[in-house]
């Protein structure tokens, strides 16, 4: 699952307005990202396969980021950070809690949408329930789980001026034929590249919605 993940920024922004959208987009694509650095680095293993309809990789081997224990590894980490780091002046348990849930909430959708290539231990016990292999209906399935959260999470909110109104709509859009793109689009030559390019989209994204965020602002709870 690529856009389809960032369905929970936006349900966990609104459920706790003072964790920012940009680390919350980096949360739910956080195992990802190790994985994109892993595949660079040799760590981890991968190759440009079309065996399945919507995925145009082969998951040969991720024991460290994609398996279970993995996955909860890297949750675990991220809760222990953001409690603990000093320099966080706002940082709660809550706020850590639902970061490591993002983070462990790319596994239970990459569950979904995967063939059984997620190791339930280590490298081994693959499981996956395989929404991939109707290319159209995960595509829609994304589209649907992005924008109905961000409807969710925008009724919360009051944009500012054009861009505060309509901009993470269009932005949407972006990430949609981005993810058209994978799925129909041009393939990546290797497995390297195709990393790479998801590595710089990981950023990007968390860029883009730092710069939109700020353009909508909470509207007030009335007192019952």
């Amino acid at each position: 699952m690529y856009i389809g993940h960032y369905s929970v920024s936006y349900a966990t922004k609104r459920l706790e307005p003072q964790l920012p959208l940009w680390l919350l987009f980096l949360a739910v694509q956080f195992l990802d990202i190790i994985w994109s650095v892993f595949i660079l680095l040799g760590v981890e293993k991968a190759s440009i396969s079309h065996e399945v309809p919507g995925m145009p990789l082969d998951l040969t081997y991720m024991p460290f980021t994609h398996s279970l224990e993995g996955a909860l590894f890297w949750s675990l980490f991220v809760y222990l950070f953001s409690r603990y780091w000093p320099s966080w002046k706002n940082r709660s348990t809550k706020k850590s809690a639902l970061l490591a849930f993002a983070v462990f909430s790319h596994w239970i959708l990459d569950f979904v949408a995967h063939n059984s290539d997620l190791p339930l231990w280590a490298d081994k016990y693959k499981v996956g329930l395989g929404l991939y292999e109707n290319a159209l209906l995960s595509f829609v399935i994304e589209v649907l789980l992005l924008f109905v959260s961000l409807i969710y999470y925008s009724r919360s909110t009051h944009g500012h001026g054009f861009l505060g109104k309509y901009g993470m709509y269009i932005f949407s859009i972006f990430m949609i034929l981005l993810d058209a793109n994978t799925v129909w689009g041009i393939t990546p030559p290797n497995s390297q590249v195709a990393a790479g390019f998801l590595l710089f989209s990981y950023f990007l994204f968390s860029f883009i919605i730092a710069r939109l965020e700020p353009l909508r602002s909470q509207k007030k709870q009335i007192a019952s």
